[in-house]
């Protein structure tokens, strides 16, 4: 009885060895994955950091971030309010506001990086609200590349311009966020931060509705999945609404100066089919280094379950079965359809109301790859390491993006310009995009020798956007020369011609050219085409 005794004491003392021996080697595993998302987490971060700043810091300003920021830069808020109300920007005015402090806290450095900042931070934290999003529902490495996509995914280009979009997309991301932390708990500080988020993304812009649309939309879905009225969430939903009206006067009167641009046969924001397969392409595939993203995710998948299905051990986990609900749909996958399905939403919304679609006004609809990664990955089979190889190409994608960008018109024109103040003859900029461009990152010396000429009466633009933006800048800041182009002729014998090939809006050059005042171009740099023209300047 004594030996029978001890055998089982033994017994039983190995299988508390072994058991603790387990325990050890699951803590170290966890230890070491730990320190491997740590510091891929670092070096994903370090990558966004530096292509940010690489694009940030010396690009120079396009079209409409020159808008924002030249009316940024005005002396009040009231005059901010007034440029708005004239026609200067094509948003409420909060974001120029919160632009104006933040870019007196710079001072006059960083003149290019400052505006941008904002965007760059925006972006970052929207990465973050996908990775906790993730997380919950699968492992560190799968969220973490979730994360790196997100970074990755066509959030980028919106990441470098000194423009609302980004906020608006972090704010979306916050959104989200709040909205899958209330499926277990609802508190009423989760509805008041929810409804502030929402707030500000319809302040930010008039696209800015895109936020509470797709959380109604999600919402929608759960009520009908769920079977469940949640009035944390509708609340503010509808408390928002008085927010979006408030802004419906300016918006209502900005509307006029729209239409006035969409009457141009080629007007360029028409919403048309191509625009939007476009923005589908662009916001949920996110260019070429999204679409290889795509392949290589489908690749690892179909290889882990290749190897999960003759390999002789079984790797599934209780973790495959967390999320696992045979009646309802969960919360990411609710917000994977709503995202899918916002930029048909917001094109069927410009197509009945506001006669004009951009990509840009879908950008926050690229939160989607890396939701949709995570929701598919998540109880893959070899997840992590599907996670971990995707670390890399994620890394070279955001890398690349900061490698390859334009410089804009203002660092393309720059050696031209240099050359011209040693003979500081006016120069007439053919299109009125780069005119503004011009205008906005110009030293004053430069800015006083730069010139727009407004269509002839006989002829019509194809797309009078631009001119009618310069012409309603024109009687916001005094420094803008505009002219009506016969009385520049009789006025100024001699001139420059700037000309950029890509820009299709300007109708200068042809004019002058018909009517014999320019002589061959006389140098041609970065994309940039210098022309002397005038009646008492030939030859």
């Amino acid at each position: 009885m004594t030996s029978g005794f001890w055998g089982a004491f033994v017994k039983k003392t190995r299988r508390g060895e072994e058991g603790a021996v387990e325990g050890f080697a699951a803590l170290d595993r966890n230890r070491v994955e730990f320190v491997v998302v740590a510091a891929a987490f670092l070096w994903i971060s370090w990558v966004y950091v530096s292509a940010t700043y690489a694009i940030a810091a010396t690009k120079g300003l396009w079209m409409d971030e020159a808008l924002a920021v030249s009316t940024a830069k005005l002396h009040s808020f009231s005059e901010i309010s007034s440029a708005i109300w004239n026609g200067a920007e094509f948003s409420p005015p909060t974001y120029h506001f919160f632009l104006h402090l933040f870019m007196d806290l710079f001072g006059e450095t960083g003149a290019l990086l400052a505006p941008r900042l904002p965007s760059i931070v925006a972006v970052y934290i929207a990465a973050l609200c996908v990775y906790a999003l993730v997380r919950p529902s699968t492992d560190r490495l799968v969220a973490l590349a979730a994360f790196a996509f997100t970074l990755d995914s066509g959030l980028f280009p919106y990441a470098v311009q000194a423009r609302p979009y980004a906020l608006i997309a972090a704010c979306l991301a916050g959104s989200l966020a709040l909205w899958s932390r209330m499926e277990h708990r609802r508190t009423t500080m989760r509805a008041v931060v929810l409804w502030l988020l929402l707030s500000v993304s319809v302040s930010l812009h008039f696209y800015g509705f895109v936020a509470p649309m797709i959380i109604g939309v999600m919402e929608m879905l759960w009520l009908v999945t769920r079977r469940e009225w949640r009035w944390r969430v509708w609340a503010p939903l509808l408390l928002a609404l008085p927010v979006l009206a408030a802004w419906l006067p300016l918006g209502l009167h900005l509307k006029a100066y729209v239409l006035l641009d969409a009457m141009g046969s080629g007007y360029y924001g028409r919403p048309t089919l191509d625009l939007l397969l476009d923005a589908v392409f662009q916001s949920l595939v996110s260019e070429q280094s999204g679409a290889l993203l795509a392949l290589a995710v489908l690749a690892l998948c179909g290889c882990a379950c290749l190897a999960r299905r003759f390999s002789r051990r079984d790797i599934a986990t209780a973790e495959d079965a967390d999320r696992a609900d045979g009646s309802n749909i969960s919360p990411i996958e609710i917000m994977c359809v709503a995202l899918f399905a916002t930029p048909f939403l917001i094109f069927l919304f410009s197509l009945c109301f506001s006669s004009t679609f951009a990509v840009r006004y879908v950008s926050a609809a690229s939160l989607f790859p890396a939701l949709f990664f995570g929701c598919a990955v998540r109880r893959a089979p070899y997840r992590r390491a599907i996670g971990l190889a995707l670390l890399p190409l994620a890394a070279l994608g955001i890398d690349m993006r900061g490698a390859d960008f334009s410089p804009g018109s203002m660092a393309s024109a720059q050696p031209l310009l240099a050359k011209m103040k040693e003979a500081p003859l006016p120069i007439v900029v053919d299109a009125g995009m780069q005119y503004i461009e011009l205008m906005a990152g110009s030293d004053p010396d430069l800015r006083s020798q730069l010139n727009f000429l407004l269509a002839p009466h006989s002829e019509t633009r194809s797309d009078p956007t631009f001119e009618n933006q310069v012409k309603r800048l024109a009687a916001i800041h005094s420094d803008f020369r505009v002219h009506e182009e016969q009385a520049f002729l009789a006025a100024v014998p001699c001139f420059y011609v700037l000309f950029r090939p890509e820009d299709t809006t300007g109708a200068t050059l042809a004019s002058l050219m018909r009517q014999g005042l320019l002589d061959a171009p006389l140098k041609a740099e970065g994309g940039i085409w210098l022309f002397r023209g005038g009646r008492g300047c030939r030859g």
